[in-house]
């Protein structure tokens, strides 16, 4: 399980590409299991043109998600931010308790959350 600073935080904003959000995800994956997304990044790094058409880099993805779900911070999940389907991160699972908030960075390059 991450450590608790990851509570809320932002792992990738503004992007759907899986070339953009494969890395980031596996960077992340990588503070608790450096092995495991060293695999991911291997894959993805040896995927040809053909494999790519075919969509396998969004089942690479789509297992990353399914790994930083499970080491989430404890009373969070991994996911698109409520309203902001290009926002990932690790968000309370207590939403109905939460204002509705969603993250934009600023040009400082700091995450703002905004409700």
């Amino acid at each position: 399980m991450l450590n608790s600073t990851w509570y809320g935080g932002v792992v990738s904003d503004g992007t759907l590409k899986p070339s953009d959000l494969i890395p980031k995800f596996a960077a992340v994956l990588a503070e608790d299991f450096p092995e495991l997304a060293q695999r991911h990044l291997d894959h993805y790094e040896t995927l040809t043109q053909q494999e790519i058409a075919d969509g396998e880099e969004d089942w690479i993805l789509a297992d990353l998600v399914i790994e930083l779900e499970g080491i989430a911070p404890e009373g969070t999940h991994f996911g698109a931010s409520e309203g902001d389907g290009a926002c990932f991160g690790f968000f309370s699972i207590e939403e109905e308790h939460q204002p509705r908030l969603s993250c934009k960075y600023c040009a400082c390059g700091e995450v703002r959350w905004t409700g």
